[in-house]
């Protein structure tokens, strides 16, 4: 999915090589879509008590820098489905999980390389912290231990990043406060600017 706000500024960046190129993020399908979530998942953004389908504050400072959004897949869903239970680790660290990690990491890798190849600024990657897949600074292992390191998934797709010359910075949502809310938020506007 790629939106852009002002559909004119897309076109004159295209006609006009001199313009800044449009940028784009790639995100964590939870981020854009919370209904995917484990049940029992507690790293979840609410308003009040009410817990709306996208983050909200992360959409608007896309928004904000006319940034367009590519919704990574959700690999536990492809795995498990959409009801499933919080977890760790230990439960996908199995051969079949990290092969269907490996092919969605070539399909982002091959979209990124479409973007660029189209005039696109990738800018970084938003994965959710505290998730055994998409955490990119803590992850879930299981039994409630976490440790500060990638997730599965981001752990494959950095590898397959590296492999072929991308230095895309990855940045983990931590969404349980408005402390770490804001401090994520800054984390990830210093990447659009």
């Amino acid at each position: 999915m790629v939106y852009f706000k002002d559909l004119s500024l897309l076109e004159k960046i295209i006609m006009n090589p001199n313009q800044p190129k449009p940028k784009v993020v790639f995100v964590a399908n939870c981020l854009l879509n919370q209904y995917m979530r484990a049940r029992g998942v507690k790293n979840t953004y609410k308003k009040g008590e009410r817990v709306p389908g996208i983050v909200e504050p992360l959409m608007d400072l896309l928004e904000k820098y006319n940034v367009a959004v590519e919704q990574m897949p959700c690999i536990e869903v492809y795995y498990e489905g959409l009801v499933r239970t919080a977890c760790g680790q230990n439960r996908y660290n199995k051969e079949d999980f990290k092969r269907l990690c490996e092919k969605y990491a070539g399909e982002i890798v091959y979209l990124i390389g479409q973007y660029e190849k189209a005039g696109y600024d990738v800018r970084c990657i938003i994965g959710m912290d505290g998730s055994p897949t998409c955490g990119v600074d803590l992850t879930a292992l299981g039994g409630g231990k976490w440790a500060r390191d990638r997730g599965i998934f981001m752990k494959i797709l950095e590898e397959r990043l590296k492999k072929n010359g991308y230095n895309i910075p990855m940045i983990g949502a931590r969404l349980k406060s408005n402390t770490e809310i804001n401090r994520f938020l800054r984390d990830v506007e210093q990447y659009l600017r």
